[in-house]
């Protein structure tokens, strides 16, 4: 009996990490909630973080209100699903994390948590193949105002790790070269 319930209880735990994974999946990436749940099993997950080379990218939809203005919020919602879905499938495809969305901008990371050595070409990489995507999606796309997106991309010296309050944090990437490349991305044209 006593072996059954340990065995029992590996399993639910094993069961219950998945079910924790798989969740935070829908709404970080997979190797975040991978590093988050590592961390929290080994005790570390807590406020701060480490400095690391990553590289950076942000997509901006340019003259986003103007689009929005003549659109209904769900139409919005939609636009902004179909285009943005576009950009984080050419990040993950070259092995990037999606850390966030902020209305009509995407930031993806690369070389973190996870080292890449090759981080800085997947970064261009996943950019070049977003824009080809996209400029397919606007000729099949009949919109009046075109959907265009500005990306900047940066490598540079940040701090990964946890950002936020002991009851809510976020897994992200601080620093001046993240400060680049979102102004890299509000400089370039669509």
């Amino acid at each position: 009996i006593y072996v059954s319930d340990i065995v029992y209880i590996v399993i639910t735990e094993q069961a219950d990490k998945r079910f924790v994974k798989e969740l935070f999946g829908r709404y970080i990436s997979p190797q975040i909630a991978n590093e988050i749940v590592s961390r929290a099993d080994s005790g570390q997950l807590q406020l701060g973080g480490e400095q690391r080379e990553v590289s950076v990218f942000f997509a901006d939809i340019r003259g986003f209100t103007r689009i929005s203005e003549q659109l209904s919020p769900e139409a919005v919602m939609q636009m902004l699903n179909t285009y943005l879905s576009v950009i984080a499938d050419s990040v993950v495809q070259h092995d990037g994390i999606v850390n966030k969305f902020v209305g009509d901008n995407i930031m993806a990371v690369w070389n973190a948590p996870q080292s890449q050595p090759d981080h800085a070409l997947l970064a261009v990489k996943a950019a070049w193949e977003a824009q080809q995507k996209l400029a397919e999606l606007r000729q099949r796309d009949n919109r009046p105002l075109p959907v265009q997106f500005g990306i900047g991309i940066n490598t540079g010296v940040a701090v990964a790790g946890n950002v936020g309050s002991a009851g809510r944090s976020e897994y992200t990437v601080i620093g001046d070269s993240i400060n680049t490349a979102s102004r890299i991305c509000s400089a370039t044209p669509g």
